[in-house]
């Protein structure tokens, strides 16, 4: 009862201190605020000027019918109205903001699926990057806001929007359609402080909706815990973590790469699950004879690969950016490459062909724009999907020719079958997706469609069905050939869990890192997706609550944009920087005051309630986790070993420190492969590394609290003082509670990597 009062009391001071900032800023105002929200949804626009663009002169899929473009006290909002068939099929949307007779003063781009514009100005014919973004949100309408403070001095007037289509960033633009210059009306009206809507209870809220049950939960027996204490699994381990791919043997036998935890696994059609070999790859596929292969994109490495066994044949460039492998009959390998790494995003495609047995790629086709598949038909005809279309390749020359225009296609997601006829999924980071098939004549019909999350890689059955992955769940589902869907393997909810976070309700938020997104977990222990976040390490995703209900992640990952997000209880986010180079840990104070740990660049900044932003400590060494004191101090992790040209920045350190006030700092303990750290309700210090949860009482004094875990990555205590520890090896959450001494269980042998707990 005391933690619940605890936690009331928490809210409605939170509560409190959002009403007195209400009052001090908007006191005596009487402008009204601006409601809209970016969703996709046009309809919260109907309060403002429209300007009509009727002039049919689409020459794609998508038909602008509208536009509608003001600014408040804070933001450019622009709105861009459809016809009734939808946004259809674009690869790059332009924004021209005072635009002139020739270059406009500034521009924001954006490709198809992304979330953020890219923002630049206009000085003497030379574009420069602005390292402010806009949103985007993308449904029955294009929406989009910029914050003013992005134009500096100068005052947004008109704007003009192209959608575009055809080969992203080539010569074979196509435009589908723009509108001409519209005025940029200016309202009386005031944005709403972002944070003020940071309602725990709200109707949409993620938190705050479920009981903690009454019977508890399974006890962990393989987790060893001091006596007086019990290990549960709150989220249950699953044997598919990061299923990426999946292949099928001319018996039927599923083959599934489970990425994450280094494993080819073996399922029969009734769903049981042994390990076939333990081998890092992320794509599969088989030959003629039923040989697997397989292909790890971040180290390059390309296997053949047996029971029990693999043997490495090839290697290509390491890439952050998924890719992807495919088999012939005979043996030959094709490898859809994209390179991404450091600072590059993206651009660089490649498929190379490997001949059989083994050797040294050869570049086949060059100049792709992003490869997501490649399959092989019985016949030896090479198919691929790229970002604009599914192409059928000549395996001897690498000409092309387009099969059909792009389909937003899964990594992994492509069957060639022998009669012309094509399988493709969507989805695999999504929270929903579909199976479809395009008969030889061209025609797409759904096949199946998925809920909690979209489907991966692909495959076809003996029989005609077609088995697929669920990435960002751990799901294996079957696509019966009569339509009917068969769970082979339950979905837990989680990939790869990490970085986690305990809401003022109990409830647990945490990072999947190859999921690329959030999942709240609630009290009752069921899993539900929270939000998209740039979460593919190095540096590790680092997440935290505020005392009012918001949550605090520094996003990074190589190959993309380093963010400084907050998101309130919806989902929806702000990104409060972009100019930080990789933030991964961060911690919130009481106050709202936000503490982030700037990786790369080896400095911890802290952000302030009206936005000012000043370095608390520098001349770190790859700092990341943070944990914070109630007394102002930060623990600190840092050290760890760079891993090369493209995950340059280490995974873990080797280091805590601790920061005071003052600007002190000490060594509080050395632990290899240290992930996260967290301060109980009690003031100690607890961190985990591989293995093991460690309990810091005071510099060099560290105990063993807990152990048997394969590769802890995140931990958070509850306001009860109840400890979760993410194992991102096992994809589970444990959670380790008081018990009476008698109950304490007894330690027992962990189950080996070669066994499915």
């Amino acid at each position: 009862m005391r933690a619940e009062r605890q936690v009331a009391v928490a809210l409605l001071l939170g509560t409190l201190l959002l009403g007195i900032l209400w009052l001090l800023t908007f006191a005596g105002e009487t402008r009204t605020f601006t409601e809209v929200v970016l969703d996709g949804d046009p309809s919260d626009w109907a309060g403002y000027d429209i300007i009509s663009d009727s002039r049919s002169d689409a020459r794609g899929d998508v038909e602008i019918t509208g536009l509608r473009v003001f600014t408040n006290d804070s933001y450019l909002y622009v709105l861009v109205e459809v016809d009734d068939s939808g946004i259809g099929e674009y690869a790059q949307l332009d924004v021209d903001i005072n635009p002139g007779y020739g270059l406009p003063e500034f521009m924001a781009n954006a490709k198809r699926g992304e979330s953020i514009l890219h923002l630049g100005r206009f000085e003497d014919g030379q574009r420069f990057d602005i390292p402010i973004v806009g949103e985007l949100a993308v449904g029955a309408a294009f929406e989009m806001r910029f914050p003013l403070q992005a134009f500096g001095t100068s005052v947004p007037e008109r704007v003009a929007v192209r959608v575009m289509g055809g080969t992203c960033c080539g010569p074979q633009w196509v435009t589908i359609d723009e509108t001409s210059r519209a005025r940029v009306v200016v309202v009386d009206q005031m944005e709403m402080p972002f944070l003020t809507r940071a309602d725990l209870r709200c109707p949409d809220s993620a938190f705050c909706r479920c009981q903690e049950p009454a019977d508890g939960f399974e006890k962990a027996l393989h987790i060893r815990v001091p006596a007086g204490y019990r290990a549960e699994f709150f989220v249950a381990p699953s044997p598919l973590n990061c299923p990426s791919d999946v292949a099928v043997a001319s018996d039927g036998t599923i083959y599934v790469a489970s990425a994450r935890n280094g494993r080819v696994l073996e399922i029969s059609r009734s769903g049981s699950v042994s390990v076939y070999s333990e081998v890092y790859v992320y794509s599969i596929d088989v030959d003629a004879r039923d040989q697997l292969y397989g292909y790890n994109m971040p180290t390059g490495e390309i296997y053949s690969i047996t029971k029990n066994g693999h043997r490495r044949i090839a290697r290509v460039q390491e890439t952050a950016c998924e890719s992807t492998l495919a088999v012939a009959p005979d043996g030959t390998l094709y490898i859809g490459h994209n390179y991404c790494g450091g600072d590059i995003q993206g651009g660089q495609s490649t498929i190379y062909r490997i001949r059989s047995g083994g050797g040294n790629p050869e570049p086949l086709v060059e100049g792709l724009e992003f490869i997501f598949a490649l399959d092989v038909d019985n016949n030896g005809n090479l198919y691929g999907a790229s970002t604009d279309a599914i192409l059928s390749i000549d395996p001897r020359t690498g000409s092309t020719r387009q099969v059909r225009g792009s389909t937003r296609m899964s990594f992994h997601g492509l069957i060639a079958a022998d009669d012309g006829t094509i399988y493709f999924s969507t989805g695999d980071t999504a929270e929903s997706g579909s199976i479809f098939r395009i008969s030889p004549e061209g025609a797409v019909s759904e096949i199946a469609a998925f809920s909690g999350n979209g489907i991966q890689g692909i495959a076809r059955t003996p029989d005609g069905g077609v088995v697929g992955v669920q990435r960002a769940i751990g799901g294996l589902q079957l696509v019966h050939p009569g339509g009917a869907v068969t769970t082979l393997v339950e979905p837990n909810g989680l990939t790869s869990p990490q970085s986690l976070a305990v809401s003022p309700c109990g409830d647990v938020l945490v990072v999947n890192d190859e999921a690329g997104w959030a999942s709240v977990v609630c009290v009752d222990g069921t899993v539900r997706a929270f939000a998209k976040m740039c979460s593919y390490q190095p540096p590790q995703t680092g997440i935290a609550f505020s005392n009012q209900g918001w949550v605090v992640a520094g996003e990074s990952a190589p190959g993309f944009a380093s963010l400084l997000n907050v998101y309130l209880p919806n989902g929806r986010h702000t990104t409060l920087s972009t100019a930080l180079g990789d933030v991964s840990g961060v911690a919130v104070a009481g106050d709202g005051t936000i503490f982030a740990s700037v990786t790369r660049e080896g400095r911890i900044v802290k952000v302030s309630s009206d936005g000012s932003m000043s370095a608390v400590a520098d001349g770190l060494q790859w700092p990341q986790g943070l944990a914070l004191t109630e007394d102002g101090a930060l623990y600190v992790i840092v050290g760890g070993v760079e891993q090369g040209d493209v995950f340059v920045i280490p995974q873990t350190g080797d280091t805590i420190i601790q920061h005071s006030k003052d600007g002190s700092t000490q060594t509080v303990a050395r632990l290899e492969g240290v992930a996260a750290v967290a301060v109980d309700p009690s003031g100690t210090l607890y961190a985990v590394a591989k293995d093991k949860v460690y309990r810091i009482s005071g510099p060099w004094s560290v105990e063993t609290f807990a152990s048997g875990f394969s590769d802890a990555r995140g931990l958070a205590f509850d306001a009860q003082g109840r400890l979760y520890v993410a194992d991102d090896f096992e994809n589970t959450i444990i959670r380790i509670v008081g018990a009476p001494a008698e109950e304490a269980p007894t330690e027992t042998v962990k189950p080996g990597r070669g066994e499915i707990p």
